[in-house]
């Protein structure tokens, strides 16, 4: 899912919870947020402008200046990939229920104090 910030821009004064202003029963149902932040930046932001302008001009991207990755490579790298067991070690799993509780905690003191605003 996706949720554009309130008032149209992110601000970093306030909690994530605020600044996406969902409701907190809808929030609770994700176990992971991801910020992706869009700083406005003159050099990236006339690199994306010049990109997308040249797309529509000749209706294909600009040549690459390096060797993307064949398919068949990408295909047997995921392939490995699953061959692979992820798993956290015992003496980290602790720490990271201990994080995660006190994530969940802060969060909800800091939406508890803007709702009393």
């Amino acid at each position: 899912a996706a949720a554009n910030p309130l008032f149209g821009r992110y601000n970093p004064r306030m909690s994530p919870t605020e600044n996406i202003n969902l409701p907190a029963a809808l929030l609770s149902r994700f176990d992971l947020m991801f910020l992706i932040l869009d700083r406005p930046d003159a050099d990236n932001d006339m690199a994306l402008a010049r990109h997308v302008t040249y797309v529509h001009k000749h209706g294909h991207h600009p040549a690459l200046d390096f060797e993307p990755m064949s398919p068949t490579f990408m295909r047997a790298y995921i392939a490995a990939a699953r061959q692979k067991t992820p798993w956290v070690p015992e003496h980290l799993t602790q720490s990271i229920v201990a994080e995660y509780v006190a994530m969940r905690q802060r969060e909800f003191e800091a939406a508890k104090a803007s709702n009393t605003r």
